[in-house]
């Protein structure tokens, strides 16, 4: 009953220098808009113990599992988009300023294993069922938590509303490798909350837990 968190997101470190910035102000702050789209979980039913390894080793090729028995598994992956407007300030060709700033997080994947030998409705496949939600509930969880912190450094602390540049293809790039240094540190800290997360659920003591809850001929 394992789970394999797995990103789609490319970033870059780096920030504005204060100093350069200080030529450049305005009173007006940027529109910061973060949403989530997560869908429902897809339920996998047709995959054998054996199988699903396979398919969530192809999910995360670079992840040592161990070849162990599985019952269960949920493959998660998520992408970002990013849309800026930037605009030159009046009666300036050297400041730009972020007008609007929108950042889509999308669930790309969100799909539920159960090993094809446990019957629907039957007690092992309803108590790997309830794992595996409770894995779903955890990355709904992160990603909701990204979102918000994702908005909350941005707004608070994560952009000068205006900055110096020689033209407005300079003062996109420049805008978006800060955008992308402040979502780089927030998803690097959700992941590895997430993980923990994950981490807890699939632990020996708990496989045993949840073995105990059925007739050991059924499993």
């Amino acid at each position: 009953m394992r789970c394999l968190p797995a990103f789609a997101f490319i970033f870059t470190a780096a920030v504005f220098s204060t100093a350069a910035g200080a030529a450049c102000e305005t009173g007006d702050r940027p529109v910061v808009e973060v949403t989530a789209r997560i869908p429902e979980p897809a339920l996998i039913h047709d995959l054998s113990t054996e199988q699903i390894p396979q398919a969530m080793r192809a999910h995360k090729p670079r992840d040592g599992m161990a070849a162990i028995r599985q019952v269960g598994a949920t493959a998660f992956t998520m992408n970002s988009e990013r849309r800026i407007s930037v605009a030159a300030l009046p009666g300036r060709s050297d400041c730009f300023r972020l007008n609007r700033l929108e950042i889509e997080l999308e669930v790309l994947r969100l799909d539920v294993y159960i090993a094809s030998e446990l019957s629907p409705g039957s007690c092992p496949y309803r108590v790997t069922l309830e794992h595996e939600h409770r894995h779903v509930a955890i990355y709904r969880a992160g990603v909701q938590r990204l979102r918000t912190e994702i908005e909350t450094a941005l707004t608070r602390a994560g952009l000068p509303p205006a900055i110096p540049a020689r033209n407005i293809q300079q003062a996109i790039s420049r805008y978006m490798t800060a955008i992308d240094t402040v979502l780089s540190d927030a998803r690097r800290k959700n992941s590895e909350e997430m993980a923990r997360a994950n981490a807890l659920l699939d632990t020996p003591s708990g496989y045993r837990r949840e073995h105990a809850k059925c007739p050991a001929r059924e499993w």
